[in-house]
Parts: structure tokens; sequence; C-alpha cells
């Protein structure tokens, strides 16, 4: 599969590609990510939103709990953040990337992104990595959310 030279990631690629059985056309994405073969550009919501997948998954294996569970289990014991070793590994590799960059967001973003978010019908996260690659002049943006596919101005492409 052809990749473009530069594009925004999506949350979701990195978590199906860090999956053991995830398909390795993910894999070999990220692998051109992290050698520098790819520039990739990502925005603290896409941090977010891999840190926290990767802290409920880590929960939930080590304490044999529900997804709900796992949350209650953060609200009421937050002491259990410190210790997750794969949600903080996850996110400290993915910052080693030689080919990823952390996109900053301001005022400017979040106007952008009610705008983005009202005018076609997205949740604020997935508006704010619109917006992110609006204001940066990012036309492609690689995901496996189809909610991106009513952006005129993005150009979604899918690891298939």
């Amino acid at each position: 599969m052809l990749f473009p030279n530069e594009c925004f990631i999506d949350s979701n690629i990195f978590i199906i590609a860090s999956v053991k059985k995830g398909n390795q056309k993910f894999k070999e994405f990220i692998d051109k990510v992290r050698f520098g073969e790819i520039k990739g550009f990502i925005n603290p919501i896409v941090v977010s939103e891999i840190f926290h997948k990767f802290a409920i998954t880590e929960i939930r294996e080590n304490m044999n709990v529900s997804y709900t569970e796992a949350m209650q289990l953060i609200k009421e014991e937050p002491k259990i953040i410190k210790n997750l070793k794969k949600a903080f590994k996850a996110i400290h590799e993915i910052l080693s990337y030689e080919g990823i960059e952390i996109l900053g967001m301001d005022e400017k973003n979040v106007t952008e992104t009610i705008k983005i978010a009202k005018e076609n019908e997205l949740l604020f996260n997935d508006a704010l990595i619109a917006s992110t690659c609006k204001l940066n002049k990012i036309e492609n943006i690689i995901t496996n959310d189809t909610d991106f596919e009513r952006l005129e101005f993005l150009n979604t492409i899918k690891i298939n």
C-alpha cells in the first residue's frame, strides 16, 4: 500500500497496530513513521485517546474487571494510574518515533473546532483533530474512522 509522505495519524491506527493479532499493514505503516520514512502528525487529543485505551485495557487485564469497573477504580483509587506500565510505555514509545510531530492546540483551534463540529456533525475530539489538520494545512489523515470522510478539506486514507 502506498502512503502519503505526510499525514495526521488518528489514535485508532496506533491502537490497532499494537494489538498482537493486529493487521500487518498497520504495523508496516507505523514502522515507516517510527523510522522517519513518513512524517506523522498527532495532537494532544490523540495522545490522550491512546493513553486512555491502553490504561483501561491494562487495568481490565490486571484486575479482571469490566470497562465500567476499570473506570470506577480509577476514580476511587487514583494511585492505580502511576502503576500503569503498558500505557505509559506506549506513549513514550510513540514520542520516540523519528517521524512523529506533536502539534499544539490553542484558542484558534477551539474556535475552529466548534465550527467544524457543528457544520460536519462531529464529536468534539474528532473535530479537534480536524481543526488541527485544517489549521496546519495537513491534507491527509490515516484513520479507520468514517466520520472524517464528511470533511471536504481532509483526505481520509484507510489501511485495509
